[in-house]
């Protein structure tokens, strides 16, 4: 069933009678490719960004929250979407969409956690840079969209990794993440 909820949000849910655990998800209408050559990778690390603290959980908080119950939660940037999502057993299913709700309204974007997190791309960076697959599926890219956003990289460059601050992934969310996105 599809329901669009008065602040624009589309909800889908799908039963299935076979199954006890349920799949939560919330996935953005935004990607690298909505990225300005300025902005690239920013969704990717916004990605990384939206667990490290909320206004109620911290970073451990936020993972303790699913873990305890036995859950996995993880998230992805593409070029066209970013998805954050959560599996479990179904009867936990209110306390994921609440973590999920609070990822999304509450994200602090701790600067400290801004720094660490950095690094941390940057080594990602380095890591797709040596593997000669993603390499290729890069190149396909820019040769197939020369200076346009979908010829960039998922990842961005790392210029850009070293230059987002704290206030760029606010606007950038009161920007992408709202209900219609």
């Amino acid at each position: 069933m599809l329901l669009t909820l008065p602040n624009g949000v589309r909800l889908l849910t799908i039963n299935n009678d076979n199954t006890q655990t349920v799949s939560v998800g919330v996935f953005v209408n935004v990607g690298s490719a909505n990225e300005t050559k300025y902005e690239n990778g920013i969704s990717h690390f916004l990605e990384h960004m939206a667990f490290k603290g909320t206004k109620r959980r911290t970073y451990n908080k936020i993972s303790s929250d699913a873990e305890r119950l036995g859950a996995e939660m993880n998230a992805f940037t593409d070029r066209d979407m970013t998805a954050y999502f959560i599996k479990g057993l179904s009867e936990h299913a209110p306390i994921f969409v609440d973590i999920l709700g609070d990822i999304f309204c509450n994200s602090t974007f701790p600067a400290e956690e801004i720094e660490k997190e950095r690094d941390v791309i940057l080594q990602e960076y380095h890591m797709y840079a040596d593997n000669p697959g993603y390499v290729v599926h890069d190149v396909t890219h820019e040769l197939a969209y020369p200076d346009q956003a979908f010829g960039r990289k998922i990842i961005g460059e790392p210029k850009n990794i070293k230059a987002f601050q704290r206030q760029d992934f606010i606007d950038y969310t009161a920007k992408h993440y709202v209900g219609s996105n």
